[in-house]
């Protein structure tokens, strides 16, 4: 039987900034906010992937339950909820693709980084902000072996409602199929283990670093 495997995401905080005094000038702990908040917003598509990805895996799960429940005499109702199977999972791909690009954008947005890291005065605001980039570099190279994983495992549950379809099928080569599905799975959830500890901590470590700045936030729900 196959594990529960449904992702669960942390988000990034957005954060707006109170903007008081001088307007004509801003700092470079200001700017490094500005960059910051801009992050979460290229990551909008991101955050808006998590429902349908996870109605999109109910889906699937409530289509290989229905299966399993399927004797061969019903080959033809196996095969057809096989079908729909691929297809659900397929979306799961797309849309997976869809919170990869949003993530990628970030990342692109997010080099700038160093060029405003580097005005900064203050060597402990200096040290935190470099502290950040490391935490978020972190959060990125997790989010790839995330992706990685995910997209690997979905082609495994293909390969699985592809033996549904088989007449022949034995009890043994489906079980081998199901136990690879459920250790890529595994794989997944450690993989998104790592990528939502790394975006809480950035998270914290955002909050400290606008604290010891002296920048007036709000964070938005």
């Amino acid at each position: 039987m196959f594990k529960a495997r449904h992702l669960s995401i942390v988000l990034l905080l957005f954060i707006t900034f109170i903007i008081s005094g001088c307007l004509n000038k801003t700092s470079p702990e200001e700017n490094l906010l500005l960059l910051l908040e801009n992050i979460v917003k290229n990551e909008k598509e991101f955050e808006k992937q998590q429902v349908p990805i996870t109605k999109l895996e109910e889906q699937e799960k409530a289509l290989y339950d229905k299966i399993i429940q399927l004797g061969m005499k019903e080959f033809d109702q196996i095969v057809k909820l096989s079908d729909e199977a691929i297809n659900t999972a397929k979306k799961r791909e797309e849309a997976m693709k869809k919170e990869r690009e949003s993530i990628e954008s970030s990342q692109e947005e997010f080099k700038k980084i160093d060029s405003i890291i580097k005005d900064i005065k203050d060597k402990k605001i200096k040290q935190q902000a470099n502290e950040l980039k490391i935490l978020m570099e972190t959060r990125y190279s997790a989010h790839e072996k995330l992706f990685t994983s995910y997209m690997e495992s979905i082609q495994k549950d293909i390969e699985v409602y592809e033996q549904f379809k088989k007449e022949d099928l034995t009890l043994e080569e489906l079980q081998k199929h199901i136990d690879e599905v459920n250790a890529s799975y595994d794989q997944v959830l450690k993989t998104n283990d790592l990528y939502n500890k790394a975006t809480d901590e950035y998270n914290r470590k955002k909050m400290a670093f606008y604290k010891q700045a002296g920048l007036k936030v709000q964070v938005q729900e």
